[in-house]
């Protein structure tokens, strides 16, 4: 254990389990990123959740198949329940991506100004 904390300590990079919202390798900051990179997160979020999905539904199946009480009772406690956990911190991620998309297409529609126009005139539109 001592030996784990001196490496953590040299290497000031935070472990994936230390960051509920751990970002993917050259995954763009949600703030700084456009309508392109967005798409290609919100794409690549998604073909992870499913993969987990995949993954616990498979373990889950297995599981039950187990003979020994001991066993299945552990890879429950212990590695279905991570599987759990990396499950919805990537559904996180997802959610976290599709919020941004929905920021940016609502900055990017024109939106009416509340203020009532004078008689026969149209409204003014807003740049978003």
């Amino acid at each position: 254990m001592a030996n784990s904390h001196r490496r953590r300590s040299a290497d000031a990079r935070p472990l994936p389990s230390e960051d509920a919202f751990h970002r993917v390798r050259g995954e763009d900051p949600l703030d700084a990123a456009g309508l392109e990179a967005v798409q290609l997160w919100i794409d690549a979020y998604q073909d992870m959740v499913a993969f987990e999905q995949y993954l616990l539904h498979h373990a889950r199946r297995r599981l039950a198949t187990l003979r020994s009480e001991p066993a299945r009772r552990h890879l429950q406690e212990v590695d279905i329940t991570l599987l759990e956990i990396r499950h919805d911190r990537i559904r996180r991620r997802l959610e976290l991506w599709q919020q941004r998309a929905r920021e940016l297409q609502e900055r990017a529609q024109p939106s009416l100004i509340s203020v009532a126009p004078e008689e026969g005139r149209k409204p003014h539109r807003q740049a978003g």
